[in-house]
């Protein structure tokens, strides 16, 4: 497989809970983050979300502070469980966040680097 992220993604423990943002739809979704960039962001739900639809979150990072994010899918697969694995953009991500994503992928490759 291509890979085609611009920027590296670091597991992370953290929460995100969604809506959609087309004045339709204001349901809450709740699913599990995967992976995390300062670009983007990975996920697993059971909920079938729209590519190419942008959806307003809070994602709770590792130190449980809540950040107010809007992201775009735009990779969706099946999972065998029945959930879908999610891949998202930030969409206008504010500097100050993107540093503390980067500042934690900092800190956990320099723990896998000290367990070498």
């Amino acid at each position: 497989m291509n890979e085609r992220r611009k920027r590296n993604r670091t597991d992370l423990d953290a929460f995100l809970m969604l809506k959609r943002l087309d004045g339709t739809q204001i349901q809450e979704i709740y699913i599990q983050v995967t992976n995390v960039s300062p670009t983007g962001i990975g996920f697993n739900c059971y909920e079938v979300l729209e590519k190419g639809s942008v959806y307003e979150g809070t994602l709770t990072i590792w130190t449980k502070e809540k950040l107010p994010v809007f992201i775009d899918i735009v990779r969706s697969r099946e999972l065998e469980d029945g959930g879908y694995n999610y891949g998202a953009l930030f969409v206008g991500m504010p500097e100050l966040y993107s540093r503390k994503i980067s500042v934690y992928q900092t800190v956990e490759e320099t723990k896998l680097k000290g367990r070498r």
